[in-house]
């Protein structure tokens, strides 16, 4: 393992941004008869566009702190959505696995921003990120693929292959993750091939979104899609594929996972 390879200012204004998205996607997906909590998920949208720029800029122990716990309050909020979704008739639009991913994701930049704030610097291990992040990038290809026009068939196999793929190799993260703690240095050559392999994936990933986030807008292709789903979807991977290629000397990916919030919202 080594360090990451973002500053503390990158973290926060990643995950900020990503936060925000999560609480705007289930501000849209909530029935107009919900007025409390579509009210509560738009002032935690306000508030945490607001403290993406302020502790995106300058990671002070102030603003790290407020994001800190702008973080707790937030996952707070995706359980008790989790909750009403799961036990109760909820008129919420999302599946239960995606809100129980926005409450992972929370977690985990709270993870690693805490380290920050002690003063230390987060580790980075390509095995571990596989396995923290492909299991959000299978869910949002399978997204597509279910809300892609039913005409859309070319689209909609793409999608479905990926997640497939993309599944497939979670498990073999997993498996290489036992082997090396079990072995040591002996198969990092595999690894490190798996670890170019699933870049690749995801960038494949990443152009067919953004391919169709295009059709979308121009309402060229039919279905229920979210475009801020989809454009959040694009900036996690940018920011995945950012930390692997600055972890091997690479130059940045030709993306960029600050981007704003697309236009339309």
């Amino acid at each position: 393992m080594s360090a990451v390879h973002y500053s503390n200012e990158e973290l926060n204004h990643f995950w900020l941004n990503i936060l925000a998205d999560n609480t705007l996607i289930i501000r849209n997906a909530l029935s107009p008869d919900e007025e409390e909590d579509t009210k509560r998920a738009k002032a935690y949208t306000d508030k945490l566009d607001a403290l993406a720029v302020k502790a995106g800029n300058a990671a002070t122990p102030e603003n790290n702190r407020l994001a800190f716990e702008a973080a707790q309050e937030v996952r707070r909020f995706f359980i008790y959505m989790l909750n009403k979704k799961v036990s109760e008739v909820y008129h919420l639009d999302l599946k239960p696995a995606t809100i129980n991913l926005f409450a992972g994701e929370t977690e985990k930049y709270m993870d690693d921003l805490s380290q920050f704030m002690k003063g230390k610097t987060p580790q980075y291990d390509p095995i571990t990120e596989e396995i923290f992040w492909l299991p959000i990038f299978t869910l949002q290809a399978r997204y597509i693929s279910d809300n892609i026009g039913y005409y859309e068939k070319e689209y909609r196999e793409i999608f479905l292959s990926l997640a497939d793929t993309l599944n497939n190799s979670w498990s073999y993260s997993i498996e290489l993750k036992g082997i090396i703690t079990r072995i040591g240095e002996t198969y990092t050559r595999l690894a490190d091939q798996h670890h170019v392999w699933v870049a690749n994936k995801l960038r494949e990933l990443n152009e067919t979104i953004s391919t169709i986030i295009t059709l979308q807008m121009d309402t060229r292709i039919a279905g229920s899609l979210s475009i801020l789903y989809m454009d959040s979807s694009r900036k996690s991977i940018c920011f995945y594929l950012m930390q692997w290629a600055r972890s091997i000397n690479e130059k940045d990916p030709d993306c960029n996972p600050y981007a704003k919030r697309i236009s339309i919202y």
